[in-house]
This record gives C-alpha cells, sequence and structure tokens, in this order.
C-alpha cells in the first residue's frame, strides 16, 4: 500500500494494455441499456446488441476513470492485442474518439505498442507482453523461466520480440526492425503476464543497469508497480 508521501511523488502513469480484457470482465457492472438488462434469454447467451451495450458501458466506465486519473496524473493509455487497434505490432495508438473524456485532458496520452519515451534523464520501454508470452511457450517448464528472465534474454539479443513474425504477427517492414535495440534503456516493462516478476540488470557496454518488471494482467492480480527513476527500487 502506498503512503500518502509516495503517491505525491507518482509522476506517470503507464497503463500497458489488455484494456478490452478488464472491459469485458468489469462489463457486466457497468450501465446496460434496459434491453440489454432484460432476463429473457438465457445469462450464457447474449445477443450482439447486448454485447455491444455491455462493451459500452464499460468503456465508458473505463473513460471516466481515465479522467479522474489525470485530473491527478498524466497518464499514458497503450493498446494490446486484444484492445481496439490494429492487430499487427508495432501497434498504432487507440483512436482518441473509443476515450472522449480522456483525450480532452493535456495530461492524457494514447501511445504505441511497444511504447519508447525518457522520462528526466531514464530510458523506459514498456509493451503490452505479448512477446514475453510467447517466448515462455518455447521454453522448458522445468526451467520455472518467468517473465523477467525473458526480457532479460530479449536485452541480451538486443531485441524484443524474437519470435515474431512466425508466432507473433507484426507489421511488414523493408527498410529496419522496429524491435532491434540500439541501447538498453534503464527501465524495461512488459504487461499483461501470468504473474509478477523482476530482475535488476547490469548491462556492462553501456555502463547502466536495468529494472525489469512483468506485470501481472490486472484481471488476475489488481496491481500496479512503482519505479523509483533515482535508483530504480520498486514497490
Amino acid at each position: 500500500v502506498c503512503g500518502s508521501e509516495n503517491v505525491s511523488r507518482i509522476v506517470r502513469l503507464v497503463v500497458c494494455g489488455g484494456n478490452a480484457v478488464c472491459l469485458n470482465q468489469g462489463g457486466s457492472d457497468a450501465p446496460q441499456t434496459l434491453e440489454a438488462s432484460l432476463p429473457s434469454k438465457p445469462q450464457n447467451k447474449k445477443t450482439e446488441k447486448e454485447e455491444h451495450a455491455q462493451q459500452d458501458g464499460a468503456l465508458l466506465l473505463l473513460d471516466m476513470i481515465l479522467a479522474t486519473l489525470c485530473g491527478s496524473i498524466p497518464v499514458d493509455l497503450m493498446g494490446g492485442m486484444d484492445d481496439m487497434t490494429n492487430k499487427l505490432i508495432p501497434q498504432r495508438p487507440i483512436h482518441k474518439s473509443m476515450l472522449a473524456n480522456s483525450a480532452n485532458s493535456e495530461r492524457f496520452q494514447l501511445v504505441g505498442n511497444p511504447y519508447s519515451f525518457r522520462l528526466d534523464s531514464t530510458d523506459i520501454l514498456a509493451s503490452s507482453g505479448e512477446c514475453v508470452l510467447d517466448y515462455l511457450k518455447y521454453l522448458d517448464k522445468s526451467t520455472q523461466a518467468t517473465a523477467a528472465d525473458v526480457m532479460d534474454l530479449m536485452l541480451q539479443y538486443r531485441h524484443i520480440a524474437p519470435t515474431a513474425p512466425d508466432t507473433i504477427p507484426t507489421q511488414p517492414v523493408s527498410d529496419e526492425d522496429p524491435f532491434v535495440l540500439t541501447e538498453s534503456p534503464h527501465i524495461f516493462v512488459a504487461g499483461n503476464q501470468d504473474s509478477f516478476s523482476t530482475k535488476l540488470i547490469s548491462d556492462s557496454e553501456r555502463d547502466v543497469k536495468c529494472r525489469v518488471v512483468g506485470l501481472p494482467a490486472f484481471t488476475k492480480s489488481p496491481m500496479a508497480v512503482l519505479v523509483n527513476l533515482d535508483n530504480l527500487d520498486y514497490q
């Protein structure tokens, strides 16, 4: 639990995809039309109209939550493979018309996936995590490798989508690979993982340390991770 002192020091919130999954699971409590709420049909068989009503209500709820957060801190919202954007990575930002209230805030930003940016003097790389999950499928389960272990390998390989385009759909490129890392970031985050994992890695070539964070899917473990930009400690 964050104390008030820590909360006041948060400078940015990055949401790493998985928004559609949260909508689908959280939509049952969202506002619905009268027709969508009528118990005339079996609960497990919803019509297309009922599903759209549920999704619209959940989307409105997400928009309201993000707009509230933007009143306190800057928020960057990233899409994922199941979100309302293109399915091939790199993914374009979710269109602002989907989140009209949040999009009106100067503190709200819709970003692509993966998302690389600098905060003060700290280089940060974030993704929705599908490439990490896909890589884990090819590892022997007896190794008990975590998302952080895979992200460590990606930094060593200097490539954040090693199984693409074979088992991860990617946009065709003709000039350069957008997933090649020319430099290691200070913070590397992958969302929507099965569990939380983290490591502090030393990059001898660049003489920097990198905090890698495998962030669990919010539907599995509703949590946020705070990373200190000064010393890369986490909470």
